[in-house]
């Protein structure tokens, strides 16, 4: 997955639509809870993944200037941020749904408009 250069335009659409792939990789996940936990374990651990590489991206001092400016950029970093940090144990079953469902949830603030009119 590539980084968006916030230093140069992004468009609105492109947040959307990777924003749109967290939630929709996270709703499949937990469509999965009930017969295939292992299944919905390694999507879990593969989004926790990607934004882990996203914040640790969009932490940088050097974007930050950037991100602030635009309200769309900021949005979708504090997207990010949140659904990043509120992982609770990775990998455990136990937690599962509650991890996949902050991904799914955390993804929409924002941007309720884009969602709701998929």
């Amino acid at each position: 997955m590539d980084f968006f250069d916030f230093s140069k335009s992004v468009k609105r659409e492109d947040l959307i639509s990777r924003l749109k792939y967290y939630h929709e990789k996270a709703d499949e996940g937990m469509k999965l809870l009930h017969n295939n936990k292992n299944d919905a374990l390694s999507i879990q651990k593969n989004l926790k993944e990607e934004l882990a590489k996203e914040y640790k991206e969009y932490s940088k001092v050097k974007l930050q200037e950037h991100i602030l400016k635009n309200g769309d950029y900021s949005q979708y970093v504090s997207n990010i941020t949140d659904a990043y940090v509120n992982q609770k144990r990775g990998k455990s079953v136990e937690v599962l749904r509650s991890n996949l469902y902050d991904i799914f949830d955390y993804m929409c603030y924002g941007f309720e408009e884009e969602f709701i009119n998929k």
